[in-house]
């Protein structure tokens, strides 16, 4: 087929809205290709030229997100206009503006372009200046509206979903404060698991449904600002991304929680993680006016098929193995609960919880070292830090009964050995995979900010950082000494 003739063809595919959404912009993506190879082609051909980029543009405009390209396409189309202005009309010159306006409205939000906000005042004025006929005068109040609303910083982000818990608000109704500098609100409706319609009350809150097996909760957070609906983030150490809104929506509706079971006593209700999020929805508003819709999101990939996970044999070995064990590791149950706290960025407790994970492992590592190398009783003196005459630092400036009566007041006292000694000690006795020097470097890093935490201390480092980094020294250490 002659290139202008399919030229042709194309443009009255990708015109017929009948044809698949996503075939029409490949198509028209070749259409476009066939044109630029062209040197030359006949003035009456371009006014399919001229279709295809305004259906194009009009196309990506549709997808909600891909404004640069649907602002790319429509200038073309306008380019071409100008050209040669009998190719279309007026209005539909006013129509493709009104939504080259919403292009750059979108690019100048999600980039900070000033020049983008500028280039959406010009397209307002010429639809103004050329609408004669009011035709598009809902859709000019909407433009006016969006250009006012960023011009004043009188945007709103809205992101909706689902809790595994019950919160009791007045239903539906909105909780208005301030965080980080940013009015928000949350409003909670009640969702009643159908399987438990033969368990009476509507509004069962108690501890025995902690993880709304009876109740769940649809959550409402509105954030006064304008938050990319695309923008991914990283939120932790997997590496996993969440889109920023619903990112910043937890971390909202986290620091609600805090402050509604102080108020509640309802200690029972926990924070949550984007894990825990099986779907969401995220709006923006200007004004009374949506702007953007990303309507039920799944936030992480389920499967359908019937193809259920299974340990692997050594592992439930060791499920056996530990469950005939009456003696249970504590080091290890802290360092897993290290790891929640994370997970539900309670970075504090994670890192209180790392340090308890670090002096357990190390009492029960010197246990297990050191009695290679000193008798039972030495070695129970040392841990539990028996102070006795005979190793007392100031025994040169005092006599023996003046030591035992100080001991029985409580003046002398036992002092349980710091985890730097406890490696001192096992280091006496021969070389461990791992350096002195590394060892006490990572014991360090664990133990940096513990204090401040415990004290109460007001804490400016990045506590998610400190959380993460110190999780992953304590597996170093311990996948080094075990």
């Amino acid at each position: 087929m002659n290139k202008t003739l399919e030229i042709v063809s194309i443009s009255n595919f990708v015109c017929n809205q009948i044809n698949d959404f996503n075939k029409r912009i490949d198509i028209a993506l070749k259409g476009i290709s066939i044109y630029e190879s062209l040197k030359k082609i006949d003035d009456k051909y371009i006014i399919y030229v001229y279709r295809i980029y305004r259906e194009l543009g009009s196309l990506y405009f549709q997808t909600n997100q891909n404004y640069l390209e649907s602002e790319n396409y429509f200038e073309k189309s306008i380019i071409l206009k100008r050209k040669k202005e009998n190719i279309d009309s007026l209005i539909n010159e006013c129509i493709t503006k009104q939504m080259l306006c919403k292009d750059k409205l979108m690019l100048y939000l999600n980039t900070k372009n000033n020049r983008k906000l500028d280039e959406a005042h010009d397209l307002i004025n010429f639809i103004k200046d050329n609408d004669s006929d009011n035709k598009l005068k809902d859709k000019l109040e909407e433009l006016e509206t969006i250009y006012s609303s960023i011009i004043n910083n009188n945007l709103k982000t809205i992101v909706n979903f689902v809790v595994p818990t019950h919160i009791i608000l007045d239903e539906g109704k909105k909780i208005d404060f301030i965080y980080d500098n940013t009015l928000c609100s949350i409003s909670s409706k009640t969702i009643r698991n159908p399987n438990s319609l033969l368990i009476d009350g509507p509004n069962l809150y108690t501890e025995k449904d902690k993880y709304g097996i009876i109740n769940r909760s649809l959550i409402s957070v509105t954030i006064g600002k304008y938050i990319n609906p695309n923008e991914l983030i990283i939120v932790n150490k997997e590496i996993k991304q969440v889109y920023k809104p619903l990112f910043e929506a937890i971390e909202i509706y986290n620091y609600f929680i805090k402050k509604y079971i102080i108020s509640t006593g309802k200690y029972w209700t926990p924070e949550i993680n984007e894990k825990m999020i099986f779907n969401y929805e995220i709006k923006v508003y200007a004004k009374n006016i949506e702007i953007k819709n990303i309507p039920l999101s799944m936030s992480i990939e389920l499967s359908s098929s019937n193809n259920y996970v299974v340990l692997d044999t050594s592992t439930i070995e060791e499920i056996k193995n530990n469950l005939n064990n009456e003696k249970i590791d504590l080091w290890k149950l802290a360092y897993n609960s290290a790891k929640d706290y994370y997970l539900i960025k309670d970075y504090k407790n994670s890192k209180i919880m790392i340090n308890i994970a670090l002096e357990n492992f190390f009492y029960s590592f010197a246990k297990k070292n050191l009695i290679k190398h000193m008798s039972e009783n030495d070695l129970e003196k040392f841990l539990s830090g028996i102070t006795d005459y005979k190793n007392y630092f100031l025994k040169d400036y005092m006599d023996e009964k003046s030591f035992n009566m100080a001991k029985s007041a409580g003046i002398i006292k036992d002092n349980p050995p710091t985890i730097y000694r406890i490696c001192n000690e096992c280091y006496k006795y021969g070389k461990l995979k791992i350096t002195k020097t590394q060892l006490l470097k990572k014991i360090s890093t664990i133990k940096e900010l513990r204090n401040e935490i415990v004290h109460g201390v007001d804490i400016k480092e990045n506590l998610q950082y400190a959380a993460e980094k110190s999780i992953e020294l304590f597996e170093d250490i311990f996948t080094s000494l075990v």
